[in-house]
């Protein structure tokens, strides 16, 4: 039998912008160690993020160090691209990054910052059930992806969409037991997509 005491779950994470030198300002490393100038992404969530290249520092990377959004150690290592300039978005959310590191150091200035992409895990990764939510539309029509598991290779159990008309409320209500997720629940978006959500849940 399923558990019937109903817990609540409420974020803003879709009002938080995002910021291309949050974790390390444009600036060309004296070596291959990157200086840190935050370690969170100054939110809740974990975000996509994104490293940005002010020369051509073609093929060569930059491994990124952190931990996921429920909090596990993770590493990604992408590969700078070629021209004068560019970005690169990392495939994996982190929830914080607290070292950076380079193949070899840049021609020019690097900065790592967050995208507008983020995921942010209803309580610990274990089994629940989700009842009803409601989306407090922002600006910007677009998808709420309701996630079993990790952000990056989970299950999504449900699409929801939000208008795109600022301040208005979608309300969603499952009946009988609702979903179920065996491995926890990851709400997923962009910003200024949901500015708000407000879930119920059990487990």
């Amino acid at each position: 039998m399923p558990d019937t005491d109903v817990s609540a779950f409420n974020t803003s994470e879709g009002t938080v912008a995002a910021s291309a030198t949050r974790f390390v300002t444009a600036a060309r490393p004296a070596a291959t160690t990157l200086t840190m100038a935050n370690t969170t992404t100054g939110s809740v969530g974990a975000r996509i993020v994104v490293v940005t290249q002010g020369s051509d520092d073609n093929g060569k990377t930059v491994t990124l160090t952190g931990t996921d959004v429920y909090g596990t150690a993770q590493t990604e290592t992408v590969t700078l691209a070629g021209g004068a300039a560019g970005t690169v978005n990392t495939t994996k959310y982190f929830t914080t990054v607290t070292a950076g590191s380079t193949s070899a150091r840049p021609d020019g200035n690097i900065s790592v910052g967050t995208t507008t992409s983020f995921a942010v895990p209803v309580g610990t990764n274990r089994r629940m059930r989700l009842k009803s939510h409601s989306i407090v539309s922002g600006g910007t029509a677009g998808n709420v992806d309701y996630v079993d598991g990790t952000p990056e290779a989970g299950t999504t159990r449900i699409v929801a969409r939000a208008i795109g008309t600022a301040d208005t409320t979608s309300d969603y209500y499952i009946p009988d037991d609702g979903v179920l997720f065996e491995n926890g629940i990851v709400a997923k978006s962009t910003v200024d997509v949901a500015d708000f959500l407000q879930i119920y849940y059990t487990g």
